[in-house]
């Protein structure tokens, strides 16, 4: 699949990229229609939080996170839509990304550059006290990097490997460190596992958890158990976009699907390897690795000829960093609902917001070489 992907990413990347330009700042209205929306969807976020015990982020207890799945299981149909399409790699992170971007761009400026020192150390601290999903914290700190290198100073080899690095340590840290209702009870856990390393090592994480459901779902194919998979998840992609209102038949949920089939049902996570496992195997597998890798391409080709505005600037690495799901969810259904769901979206509510009327400043043409694919 990885391999599909890459030769078809090379394939159809533009072979002699343009200077990457500087991108404009937007008017104060834009960011002030930002600074709006981030309120309104935190605000929203919090009063679901106190009127239903439902937290975007909970702690890894098993009673948090049962607490928050039967809240949001709670939730009318419609506010179950809206807080997907906010949380989930949504709204909210395009928000985030959008003042990123708006802080870099003013980096020679000390006020700005303090601000986000104070947010990221805030993410930070966020974090460690309440160890709940890492995904947010995570994917600010790449997109602050990226930025970083695209926009402030370019990076050598040693000093990304060292934050790759570091990222990654973070990440498993915490995810061995989280399991109690609060910090203590984390700090407990962490001790508990650093006096045992076959403790320690045997703790579940990604890349166990994608191997092990994928490798349980080929068993059960294999062993003549799975005779009857549903039409709709054949087609994951296509059904998932169109809304639950528009169809006359109920969304399966796959997870659901896969712990009433498997004879070891654990966390499961339906990506392309799932799909080509009850799809139509390896041929479906090279097609998506390809399809994807072309998708990729040509919106990193489209990023460098408009390089030049914040929007398009924003949208490259929105997707840039939610990419993962390359590999961790439907790739293709993730990539197009992010677009056609979040982020058109949130920018025509943004431009609406803030008047259809855009002025470009002349310093905008200010080029920069172009670092790396």
């Amino acid at each position: 699949y990885l391999l599909s992907f890459l030769i078809s990413y090379l394939l159809f990347l533009p072979n002699h990229e343009k200077l990457i330009k500087i991108p404009c700042l937007p008017e104060n209205r834009f960011v002030l229609a930002l600074l709006i929306l981030f309120c309104v969807f935190s605000s929203f976020l919090l009063l679901l939080n106190l009127s239903l015990g439902l937290k975007a982020a909970p702690t890894y207890g098993s009673e948090s996170m049962y607490i928050a799945y039967e809240a949001l299981s709670s939730l009318p149909l419609i506010l179950r839509q809206a807080y997907g399409l906010i949380v989930s790699n949504g709204m909210i992170l395009i928000v985030q990304i959008s003042l990123l971007l708006a802080l870099f761009l003013k980096w020679k400026n000390k006020v700005y550059r303090y601000i986000l020192y104070l947010w990221l150390f805030l993410l930070l601290i966020t974090n460690i006290l309440f160890m709940g999903n890492r995904t947010t914290f995570i994917l600010i700190f790449i997109a602050s990097i990226l930025m970083y290198n695209q926009f402030v100073k370019p990076l050598n080899l040693i000093k990304a490997l060292a934050l790759a690095l570091f990222l990654l340590c973070t990440f498993f840290m915490i995810g061995i460190m989280r399991g109690g209702a609060g910090l203590a009870e984390n700090v407990q856990y962490l001790k508990t596992n650093a006096v045992s390393a076959n403790l320690s090592f045997n703790q579940a994480n990604e890349f166990q958890v994608l191997f092990g459901g994928n490798y349980d779902l080929l068993w059960m194919k294999e062993a003549g158990r799975l005779q009857d998979v549903p039409t709709q998840l054949i087609f994951y992609d296509l059904v998932m976009l169109v809304p639950q209102q528009f169809l006359p038949f109920e969304k399966i949920n796959v997870q659901t699907w896969y712990l009433n089939q498997s004879t070891c049902p654990s966390y499961f996570m339906f990506n392309p390897i799932s799909q080509a496992i009850i799809g139509f195997g390896w041929a479906e597998l090279v097609l998506r690795g390809c399809l994807l890798g072309f998708m990729l391409a040509k919106i990193r080709g489209w990023y460098v000829k408009h390089s030049a505005s914040f929007w398009v600037t924003v949208f490259y690495f929105y997707i840039s960093i939610i990419s993962y799901y390359a590999i961790r969810g439907a790739a293709i259904y993730v990539l197009l609902a992010s677009t056609l769901y979040r982020f058109i979206p949130l920018y025509v509510l943004v431009w609406v917001m803030a008047g259809c009327r855009r002025r470009v400043s002349a310093h905008c043409t200010v080029a920069l070489p172009s670092v790396g694919n």
